[in-house]
């Protein structure tokens, strides 16, 4: 890393204050290619190890901000330099004041003394609000603090973003998501890659800021209509089906740094699933909306998981991942949430029989081409799925990943020969199929497979009576 050399420069653009100063490519670059490598200028770690956030590029949250804008107040920071990060439109209206602002506000400025004034707190605290990004992990997107970059932090957002960024170990490296010329400006997405599919004012509400990037400006009322089509109905949270959706994303915002949070998530997604499945599979972005967050609790909750629940959440994300690759013309969104579900079906063992190790090397392989083929970009993930390993398909992940690491990116299936199994359909049984012996296939569905007949009666009450149209 150390001999990288940096494929960005800081561009001033004083006479666009929607642009503002941003970052630029030196030469023209291929996708793939990396651009930038950054250590963090300040970094805070959440409370717990790891906390659960909506995706990748998901701004810091208020605690973190807090932490950030003192650490950057300490180093010396104050409106002068917070200026070059905001634009004219947002240092003129400041957060907006309430009761809680105030109060962390008077603590800041109770700390620095006569060396830092009120404002100095609002514009350091908006730099940090509209720049900073949360350092998780590249593919599950668990959170474990937020960091500022000198550099990183002039990336300007766009709703049809041409780079992507992840963090290693806190480091921020930012590589080409599609071709790009000498001289044009590289967009990253400030929301996840799933609410990238939503229409423009769904986006909206999870920016500080309005914004008038190319794909907002030129979206019509067909795009919209088209994109509203893959979300719930107006109306739909007051039914009976969807009051249990709104449990379940009241689960995930009320106390999460509780002991027990994980597992309200998880006892409420289990309602959720029993009564939404179907729609779910005809809303797949109100899918995404709910599933990413349940699969973060299911990897981080200490109890026992719910192997069902988790199966069924994996072939619901399966089937809304395809459904969005044919029914949205193919971007990175589109691609990234597909690659990820093979790997969610493999692992959690929801289709074996279909999801197999070379579906999952491919997988595995097309995301890290996004990254120039650095299988490093799954290192922070898998750290967090060892707890987990006993739950999983064998070979794990992480046996795949280090395979393909030795064997380099042109691994095959049959480099990694000798390491599939079909499990029983049933989660919680543990036998596995060989040559000796021989399972039936549900005569319904004709994909799911069972060791017996009690096995499959024990799945058909549970889960499988539910998902055998899903898996038609």
């Amino acid at each position: 890393m150390s001999q990288f050399k940096c494929l960005l420069r800081i561009q001033k653009n004083n006479d666009n204050d929607n642009v503002g100063t941003h970052l630029v490519t030196t030469k023209a670059v291929q996708k793939g290619t990396l651009l930038h490598v950054e250590e963090p200028l300040v970094a805070c770690r959440s409370e717990n190890e790891f906390k659960d956030t909506e995706a990748a590029d998901e701004p810091a949250s208020d605690e973190d901000e807090w932490k950030l804008t003192n650490a950057l107040l300490d180093q010396g920071k104050r409106g002068a330099w917070a200026s070059e990060y905001v634009c004219t439109d947002l240092t003129s209206r400041v957060t907006e004041v309430d009761k809680a602002y105030e109060s962390m506000r008077s603590k800041v400025i109770v700390i620095h003394g006569s060396s830092c004034a009120p404002q100095d707190v609002d514009l350091v605290y908006n730099a940090v609000r509209n720049n900073a990004l949360s350092l998780e992990t590249p593919i599950l997107s668990l959170k474990y603090g937020a960091a500022f970059y000198t550099v990183g932090s002039y990336l300007n957002h766009s709703c049809a973003p041409n780079c992507l960024s992840i963090r290693l170990g806190g480091n921020l490296l930012i590589y080409a998501a599609k071709d790009i010329a000498e001289g044009e400006e590289v967009r990253h997405s400030y929301v996840p890659l799933w609410l990238l599919l939503k229409t423009r004012s769904e986006r909206a509400k999870h920016l500080h800021f309005k914004c008038y990037c190319e794909r907002c400006v030129k979206e019509n009322d067909d795009t919209k209509a088209n994109l509203e089509a893959l979300s719930f109905p107006s109306g739909y949270a007051s039914s009976e089906a969807g009051k249990s959706v709104a449990v379940f994303k009241l689960a995930c915002v009320v106390s999460p740094d509780s002991v027990d949070y994980h597992e309200r998530v998880l006892r409420a997604a289990s309602s959720m699933f029993d009564s939404n499945i179907e729609a779910l599979q005809q809303h797949p972005v109100s899918a995404m909306e709910v599933l990413y967050p349940y699969f973060n609790s299911l990897f981080l909750s200490s109890y026992s998981p719910r192997m069902n629940d988790a199966g069924r959440a994996a072939r619901l994300f399966s089937y809304c991942a395809n459904k969005l690759v044919v029914g949205i013309t193919a971007s990175i969104a589109t691609e990234v949430i597909q690659r990820t579900s093979w790997i969610y079906l493999y692992i959690l063992k929801a289709d074996l029989k279909h999801v197999t190790v070379p579906l999952v090397i491919k997988g595995v392989q097309d995301i890290c081409r996004n990254f120039g083929g650095m299988i490093d970009c799954f290192r922070d993930d898998l750290g967090c799925l060892g707890p987990f390993d006993v739950h999983l398909a064998t070979p794990t992940l992480a046996d795949i990943v280090n395979k393909i690491g030795m064997l380099g990116p042109a691994a095959t299936s049959m480099d990694i020969r000798g390491l599939a199994f079909d499990h029983c359909g049933n989660f919680l049984c543990p036998k596995t199929e060989t040559a000796g012996s021989s399972f039936q296939k549900c005569a319904g569905c004709r994909r799911t497979k069972y060791c017996t007949r009690k096995c499959q009666s024990q799945d058909w009450k549970r889960v499988h009576k539910l998902e055998c149209k899903l898996l038609n």
